[in-house]
């Protein structure tokens, strides 16, 4: 035979295999069908001398491989180096007017930025393949274009858009013979529906997402659908079945060191915990999400294990602890995810300063919130416009707090008092 007949006669073979592990997510079988063109993640994939349309696919899958191990493993420089050569893949794409592959690639690439909480960007991506795929509802990148249409109506909070965007599909998910989108499809539908609170249909879709698991033989998505279904039963107050349901999670991402999922599985293990009185060991766990967490780039996921160690600092009485680590948690939420989340979380703290017995711990609070403001003041030499802007609020609610709530920080600051207009 041949030699280049030889050649190409393997990386067909490759690239169908590769594309089967990428179906299934399964992550370690993908590296290793890769490994004859990348030996070393550390380099560049070696690619063989085959026409210009087999090479892109090979750096769509190299790209996909790539960003999906960096986001598995909290590895923000791999999941960078998987843009790029999605970017590159993309490019050859185009260059061949291979507009279906070409979609696919950008799609891969939303993913990516979506995944590192690069909202704008991945939805910059979307409505440009929307442009070229909108009406195409044979072609297999419809579908897949959807899907993300759901995940990222879901990712913005949108759960409303969300939900709609799920149920539009139902139809078209039966119809697909692909067990890897229909599985990821009941994954998505059961979180947004769990965000809506509606729980029995949660657990209905992770059922059915779990039966195309099995069938894949994935335990990367059995691993997030168990620690999915925990989530739910958790919210649901069914705490020793919620208990269940995460260890397995924790098993299966403990084995294949699946440090990302096994952060969030932690913050989960820790709330049931908490809800079942266990503060002790909820704390312990917390600490290790919240470490987990710290070696990646998913704040958001960071800091909501923050605001989970609160909670269990007042359970433990650790009044003075919690109130330190809640300023913190807003300076982290707003520098690395915005002034929003920032606003989300201390509404969210208001509703914390109350045990459920009634004690209350508004005292603690107000001079928390005094200490915010002190020290707003003592940064912006006294000038109550530049500390407002640093607050984030105008001058005149800054003022108006200070009047109302703080009148002594004026005399203690030396700061003159903002005369009020009084109607004519």
């Amino acid at each position: 035979m041949n030699t280049d007949l030889r050649i190409e006669s393997k990386v067909s073979r490759l690239i169908s295999e590769a594309r089967n592990a990428e179906s299934c997510r399964d992550i370690e079988l993908l590296g290793e069908i890769l490994s004859p063109i990348w030996p070393d993640l550390d380099r560049r994939p070696d690619l063989p001398d085959v026409d210009r349309g087999e090479k892109a696919e090979l750096l769509r899958l190299s790209g996909f491989y790539l960003g999906y191990y960096g986001h598995l493993n909290s590895k923000p420089d791999l999941q960078e180096r998987g843009k790029d050569l999605l970017s590159e893949a993309i490019d050859l794409f185009e260059s061949e007017g291979m507009d279906e592959e070409a979609g696919k690639a950008r799609l891969n690439l939303a993913w990516r930025y979506l995944q590192q909480g690069s909202h704008n960007e991945a939805e910059a991506i979307l409505e440009y393949t929307k442009g070229i795929f909108g009406s195409k509802r044979s072609s297999p990148v419809y579908l897949c274009l959807r899907m993300f249409e759901c995940v990222t109506a879901s990712a913005a909070g949108e759960f409303d858009k969300a939900l709609k965007c799920v149920n539009s599909l139902e139809k078209a998910m039966k119809k697909s013979d692909d067990p890897g989108i229909r599985a990821q499809y009941h994954i998505e539908a059961g979180y947004v529906n769990t965000e809506k609170e509606r729980f029995t249909e949660a657990l209905e879709h992770y059922r059915h997402a779990e039966r195309f698991a099995k069938m894949l033989g994935n335990e990367r998505f059995r691993a997030i659908i168990y620690g999915n279904i925990a989530f739910v039963l958790l919210k649901q107050r069914r705490f020793a079945e919620s208990g269940k349901q995460i260890e397995k999670a924790i098993a299966i991402n403990r084995k294949s060191a699946q440090n990302g999922f096994l952060a969030h599985n932690f913050d989960t293990k820790a709330q049931v915990l908490l809800g079942q009185g266990q503060y002790g060991r909820a704390l312990l766990a917390i600490d290790h999400s919240i470490e987990l967490f710290s070696e990646g780039e998913d704040h958001a996921g960071l800091c909501e294990a923050i605001f989970n160690k609160i909670r269990i600092l007042l359970k433990l009485k650790e009044i003075e602890e919690a109130l330190v680590l809640f300023s913190s948690l807003v300076e982290t939420a707003r520098t690395q995810i915005s002034e929003n989340a920032a606003r989300r979380f201390a509404r969210r703290f208001d509703g914390l300063i109350f045990y459920p017995e009634g004690r209350g711990y508004k005292r603690e609070v107000a001079e928390f919130k005094k200490y915010i403001l002190r020290e707003a003041l003592n940064d912006a030499n006294h000038l109550m416009k530049d500390a407002a802007a640093d607050l984030g609020i105008s001058q005149a609610m800054l003022s108006d707090i200070l009047r109302r709530q703080f009148p002594e920080l004026f005399d203690e600051l030396g700061i003159k008092k903002r005369k009020t207009r009084k109607n004519p």
